[in-house]
């Protein structure tokens, strides 16, 4: 099978690639915006195709004779949902009979309901930026289910971990600052997807060419809560679990930096981000860190660095259902969680992701 993956010089994407070309699984055909993007693919030498992704004719001349795109890329939270639908049209435009897009389970917030299923739509007003762009752009491909020129597929993988992975990486770097945190207990469900598991489903979706659209929650079976994976993490880089913060509090507080990265992601926040060079960026961002004091410690002690985003994640309720995926596609990249997890500890220590004793 030849198969384009957008996206392809992303984590998602690039793990992809890997598999293509490493396995001899398949052929693809990495597609990517800009040679900034072609760093992780750089190893196998120039075999990307940089091409103005939001013009669904231009994308289109790379995509013919494929079977299938993938479409893993993020972009511009503004132009998101845009650039969805443009490359939905360069898949009818080039003949390809299957268009896979991979959402994401945050789609659904802290999914406060029992009754969420995969065919539930995305919550309206969701507060992160992140999320209502990949609601939008959800929308966007759903309105092209009745559409028999190809098939339309939805993936809503929960968080993507493994080497390389900044759900890995960054708690990693947290434990071993002092800043790594848990919030009322690490009770919240983490909804995790093993990166290697994710590309042995989307090759099953691709591979088994489903004939009629549709939306499916994708994850690993096991069930795990926040306070198990950061336990796990701590003994993959020799840290005392006592290290991680302990908050408790009944709601999240705001900073000034939330205010930041909440202006980032609207549309006036694009727009300046466009405009402005790295110097007036790097005063800004100075300015207002001048106004920004830890709201969950004591001021001048070392305190957990609680982020809105991680703070909402840790509070998701309960696991999406993934029995409508296994019904369909079957079992697939079972690689379990005590494997992912030594995998990801080797990553991590020889990336240096270490603790040593102080001296």
């Amino acid at each position: 099978m030849k198969i384009a993956i957008l996206g392809a010089g992303g984590f998602l994407g690039s793990r992809f690639v890997e598999t293509g070309l490493l396995n001899g699984a398949f052929e693809v055909v990495p597609v990517i915006r800009g040679p900034r993007a072609a760093a992780r693919l750089a190893r196998f030498g120039p075999i990307w195709k940089s091409v103005d992704t939001s013009s669904p004719e231009k994308l289109a001349g790379v995509l013919t004779g494929c079977d299938a795109l993938v479409n893993a890329t993020i972009g511009e939270y503004g132009a998101m949902a845009k650039a969805t639908d443009a490359a939905w049209q360069a898949c009818a435009l080039a003949g390809v009979r299957q268009y896979v897009h991979l959402g994401t389970a945050e789609v659904f917030g802290t999914v406060e309901s029992p009754t969420i299923h995969d065919d539930s739509q995305p919550v309206q007003g969701h507060w992160m930026a992140y999320a209502r762009a990949k609601g939008a752009a959800e929308m966007a491909v759903r309105a092209h289910f009745g559409d028999q020129r190809l098939t339309t597929t939805v993936l809503r993988p929960g968080l993507i971990w493994g080497p390389k992975s900044p759900w890995v990486e960054g708690p990693a770097k947290g434990m071993l600052a002092g800043t790594s945190f848990l919030a009322n207990g690490g009770r919240g469900a983490c909804n995790l997807i093993y990166i290697d598991n994710l590309v042995a489903q989307v090759l099953s979706v691709v591979r088994q060419a489903p004939k009629v659209s549709g939306c499916f929650n994708v994850s690993d079976d096991e069930v795990h809560d926040w306070r198990g994976y950061y336990e796990a993490l701590a003994r993959q880089v020799g840290i005392p679990f006592s290290a991680v913060h302990q908050v408790e509090a009944a709601s999240y507080r705001m900073d000034v930096g939330d205010l930041l990265q909440q202006a980032k992601g609207s549309v006036l926040g694009e727009w300046l981000k466009k405009r402005l060079g790295p110097a007036e960026k790097r005063k800004i961002q100075h300015v207002l860190g001048a106004f920004k004091k830890p709201v969950f410690g004591p001021v001048g002690a070392a305190a957990p660095a609680v982020t809105r985003g991680e703070w909402h994640l840790q509070a998701v309720k309960r696991k999406l259902p993934n029995a409508k995926f296994r019904g369909a596609f079957g079992r697939h990249g079972e690689i379990d969680f005590a494997e992912a997890m030594a995998r990801s500890g080797e990553w991590l220590r020889a990336s240096g992701y270490v603790w040593e004793l102080p001296k």
